[in-house]
């Protein structure tokens, strides 16, 4: 039974851990900060990375909530290149760490300087009022 039930756990908690890239899948988020900075300045947009963490609910909370809504996804991707990072991976640059996810970063596509950022999670009406900026 012990073994059954630790077996569960690991299952769950690889699933949990994995579950920004099927949310970058399914929303068309790319998961390699370098490749979205190239597309980045080829279209002339900000990046928008989002730092998450494994086993973060706020996390999910703000994909499920915010992110996956066409209201604010459209909006998102005709402004800016959307990229999803796990904070516990370190595949991005240092300038991104964070001690407090989600954080979304908004970042300039000519000099990588961090142009606003959103610590924690924020409701939709104040998440659309920072994107409108």
């Amino acid at each position: 039974m012990i073994k059954l039930m630790f077996t569960l756990l690991l299952t769950f908690s690889f699933a949990l851990s994995n579950d920004y890239k099927g949310f970058a899948s399914k929303m068309n988020y790319h998961l390699d900060y370098n490749s979205a900075l190239t597309i980045a300045k080829k279209e002339q947009k900000e990046l928008m990375v989002v730092m998450v963490a494994n086993f973060c609910p706020w996390c999910v909370k703000f994909e499920k909530l915010i992110l996956e809504k066409p209201k604010y996804d459209n909006k998102i991707k005709s402004k800016f290149i959307p990229v999803i990072l796990n904070n516990e991976e370190n595949n991005f640059p240092d300038f991104l760490k964070t001690q407090i996810v989600p954080t979304i970063y908004f970042i300039d596509f000519k000099n990588e300087i961090i142009k606003d950022k959103i610590v924690g999670y924020n409701n939709r009406v104040d998440f659309l009022n920072i994107i409108d900026k």
